[in-house]
């Protein structure tokens, strides 16, 4: 695997920042997050899922299911829990992610193919050290 496939330098190549993003999905569990945020990808599904369950398979059902569903107590807080799970989403999508899992750091560097901020530390060095 070539070091240049897994990182994409975006303007300069300081190490990673307190403000490393890891963005994920369930499937690729984050490691060595330490104080670094976590974005799942699959957030907003898992979310709905939770809250509705399975969905009856007749629309007018699955209609009355989610309508019953967002007139309920709960539905503020996982309105909340679901806008900040899309904005994660669509910081994703702003930055232009090609794949995940990705670490990015300081929206300027992405180290493709890891979940691990520490693995993706040490990429970005050996990558520093190589030019």
């Amino acid at each position: 695997m070539k070091l240049q496939n897994l990182l994409i330098p975006l303007l300069f190549f300081p190490l990673f920042s307190p403000g490393a993003v890891v963005f994920t999905d369930r499937h690729h569990p984050p490691l060595n997050v330490g104080h670094h945020q976590v974005v799942y990808l699959d957030a907003p599904e898992q979310l709905q899922s939770q809250f509705f369950g399975e969905l009856p398979v007749d629309p007018a059902e699955a209609g009355r299911v989610v309508k019953a569903g967002m007139q309920s107590p709960a539905w503020l807080t996982m309105q909340r829990q679901l806008m900040q799970a899309y904005q994660g989403v669509l910081k994703a999508y702003s930055l232009k992610l090609a794949k995940y899992p990705a670490v990015v750091s300081g929206d300027h560097h992405v180290v493709y193919g890891t979940a691990d901020v520490a693995v993706a530390e040490q990429l970005l060095a050996e990558f520093r050290e190589a030019r």
